[in-house]
């Protein structure tokens, strides 16, 4: 994956990864192996946010940090649609568990921004930082999708 940030733009970014306590690094690891490190690493950093959600008081600036990540931007019908014609039938089945994955988080990231857009109190914070998480784990979904279509039609 290549960075193709602007200087400011990747010190914003490392400021935020830096707020919310996480940090970025680069490891040497073996090319047939890159796939279960991203996987973990993946797993790693979403129950660690999962964790600030839950039992980060309303004062900590992690869960503020969270709170005000971007949030997901759909893939568009059309999009999964011919995904899927791109694969045999037999791989549809666990192509459809994928986006049924997928959906489930960007409803749940549209259920915690409308809850947070409700409230004018302190949890309206914690509602953003679900919705926060609920997108990261949207996104992480969709690479996963991406990543099984372009294996199956390789």
């Amino acid at each position: 994956m290549t960075m193709s940030k602007t200087p400011a733009k990747m010190q914003t970014y490392l400021n935020k990864l830096d707020a919310m306590g996480l940090s970025q690094v680069r490891l040497l690891i073996p090319k047939e192996a890159e796939a279960d490190m991203q996987q973990a690493a993946e797993a790693t950093r979403l129950r660690y946010l999962q964790n600030i959600v839950r039992n980060a008081d309303d004062a900590d600036p992690r869960l503020a940090a969270l709170a005000q990540s971007n949030l997901a931007v759909a893939v568009k019908q059309d999009t999964v649609s011919n995904w899927r014609k791109s694969l045999t039938a037999s791989q549809h089945i666990l192509f459809d568990k994928k986006v049924l994955t997928m959906q489930e988080h960007w409803a749940n990231m549209v259920m915690a921004s409308a809850r947070a857009s409700m409230r004018d109190d302190p949890e309206a914070l914690r509602h953003r930082a679900e919705a926060a998480l609920a997108a990261i784990a949207y996104k992480s979904a969709k690479d996963d999708l991406m990543r099984y279509v372009n294996e199956a039609t390789a």
